[in-house]
């Protein structure tokens, strides 16, 4: 529940930053072994906000070993060229 509700106030920050710049938000990471993104849904009534539901276990850290951390990275229009995520987002 925690990560769910960490994802929804961090897409709704994300988008607010991102309206004029994509059309789209998806999360990559870890869990999709950063091959394949989940898209998030922007909502008809604010489109700043975007929601996904996703569930993540200890066994999408791919980190070798180990590290308890999934990392992940909003990005837009499911290209690499804007992307947040970083130790300084």
């Amino acid at each position: 529940m925690k990560r769910v509700l960490l994802l929804t106030m961090l897409a709704v920050f994300v988008s607010l930053n991102v309206m004029s710049q994509c059309g789209q938000v998806s999360l990559i990471g870890e869990f999709t072994a950063w091959a394949d993104d989940q898209m998030m849904t922007r909502d008809a009534n604010n489109p700043a906000e975007f929601t996904t539901i996703l569930t993540v276990t200890e066994d999408d850290d791919t980190s070798d070993p180990p590290d308890g951390i999934i990392e992940m990275k909003f990005r837009a229009n499911q290209d690499w060229a804007i992307n947040w995520g970083a130790a300084d987002f």
